[in-house]
């Protein structure tokens, strides 16, 4: 029975507009990574912190037939789905994956590859690797908050200026007049 294994959604409209179905599943491998952080120090081995996790690896074998057993012939069919693994590679769009032990969504393919036998030349078995994909939205980076009232304060990495109050005004006032009679001083004792 031939079973859903990639779609394609379109991502304006949200309909399906690709179905890729396949005779069998032959296998599907599932390869999930944690890589550790290396950090170098002056003397000893790296120094290992912290682990980031990495996408899953998807790697599934099917079978495409142009005689499925539960269906009638349809010469062409193997390579039609050949061509359209072609299109996807080339699209670089996201997919949804279908396998008997649930759906995994947002996948992009990868890679693919093809065997043909003598045996069965109107059947192929094609290698599909697929990889989860992140995507973000928005992304919020914290930042150092300053509460100095003359710079403002820092939001969100920009500078939101802040009106001084009258206690500050007065304070930067003395410090001004102080500065500028001190410098009243300096310039009148050297053409003394």
């Amino acid at each position: 029975m031939a079973r859903p294994v990639l779609f394609r959604y379109s991502p304006t409209t949200g309909e399906r507009i690709l179905t890729l179905e396949a005779d069998a599943i032959l296998e599907a491998n599932v390869t999930q990574e944690a890589q550790p952080t290396d950090n170098p120090v002056e003397s000893g081995a790296d120094v290992t912190d912290h682990m980031v996790l990495r996408p899953d690896t998807w790697e599934v074998r099917i079978a495409i037939s142009d005689t499925p057993v539960d269906g009638p012939a349809e010469p062409g069919r193997a390579r039609s789905a050949r061509e359209q693994l072609g299109r996807l590679l080339e699209a670089r769009g996201k997919l949804v994956l279908a396998l008997p032990i649930g759906e995994r969504e947002p996948v992009v393919l990868t890679r693919f590859s093809t065997a043909f036998t003598t045996a069965t030349p109107h059947c192929e078995v094609l290698s599909l690797t697929l990889r989860e994909i992140h995507t973000a939205n928005s992304l919020i980076v914290p930042v150092f908050r300053s509460e100095h009232k003359a710079m403002g304060v820092l939001n969100r990495g920009k500078l939101v200026a802040k009106p001084a109050s009258e206690e500050l005004k007065k304070k930067t006032d003395a410090g001004l007049k102080s500065v500028l009679i001190g410098i009243a001083r300096a310039a009148s004792s050297t053409f003394e």
